[in-house]
């Protein structure tokens, strides 16, 4: 028992005075469960979604009521052309357009049912998903209530391409988000979902940059360049770019590594090559 604990001891404090070992095995951890805590990756939020009533009735409204009361959905009534232009700019994550014919009853034999029309967003694929089945259901519950069988309300879906991204000219599929910051966590410019807090990106990836080139220096293994944080929603890389700045790409797991390689490295370049244009005095 004794040379158990004379053992476990040396070890420990073998252990101890390993510094790369600590750093790695309590340090890191600990940062990465703060970093995707503050991204928020699996937690979405609320549903956005607009509505355009052209039907003004008793059964629109009756609809768009039950909508306004679920919790996970955030509801607005906003034309549909508006609506259209933000959900483009990945302002929305859905857009219903009530049609004016729009009624809560058992069809004639023959006539077709209303068709709700339901836009969605697919640069925000979870939540167009959550949104489309609770508007299902709502459907279902309704016409249930009417005909116990049939739907007395159709469903047509379509998507729309986001483009609040396209700017961006490294943009390839598997992009969820952009972000260019200083080495010091300050925020230069973002191109993110609205659930993420850029200024908060900036900030841990930044960390993530320190401890990274840290440890690089400590391990002898040259200047750093990049870091890639994985996990089973998606991946975080920081990439160098410049002596100054550092940008920030959020990934889907299944984004193509090697386009990504070449576009942020293309990316990388221009960034620093605009800031070391900007501090060469006129």
């Amino acid at each position: 028992m004794r040379q158990t604990a004379r053992l476990t001891s040396a070890l420990l404090r073998a252990y101890a005075r390993d510094r790369i070992a600590l750093f790695f095995s309590l340090v890191v951890p600990l940062m990465l469960m703060v970093i995707f805590g503050y991204l928020n990756l699996g937690d979405f939020g609320r549903v956005s979604i607009a509505v355009d009533d052209q039907a003004k009735n008793s059964a629109s409204k009756q609809f768009t009521d039950i909508l306004r009361g679920i919790e996970t959905l955030q509801l607005a009534e906003q034309p549909a052309a508006d609506a259209l232009t933000k959900l483009k700019r990945t302002e929305l994550d859905l857009l219903i357009v009530i049609p004016s014919d729009f009624a809560i009853a058992p069809a004639r034999p023959g006539q077709t049912v209303p068709q709700l029309m339901v836009y969605g967003d697919d640069a925000r694929p979870q939540q167009v998903a959550v949104g489309r089945q609770i508007i299902a259901s709502v459907i279902d519950r309704l016409s249930f209530a009417v005909t116990q069988t049939a739907p007395v309300v159709g469903l047509k879906e379509e998507s729309v391409q986001g483009v609040r991204l396209r700017y961006v000219d490294f943009l390839v599929p598997g992009i969820l988000g952009v972000t260019i910051a200083r080495r010091d966590g300050i925020l230069i410019a973002h191109s993110l979902p609205k659930n993420m807090d850029p200024k908060k990106i900036a900030a841990m990836a930044a960390a993530i940059v320190g401890t990274s080139e840290m440890a690089a220096v400590e391990m002898g293994l040259g200047i750093f360049s990049q870091s890639i944080v994985d996990t089973h929603i998606g991946k975080l890389m920081a990439t160098g770019a410049g002596e100054e700045a550092i940008l920030v790409t959020m990934l889907r797991n299944e984004a193509n590594m090697g386009l990504i390689h070449l576009s942020v490295d293309r990316a990388v370049q221009s960034i620093a090559g605009i800031l070391l244009a900007e501090e060469v005095p006129a």
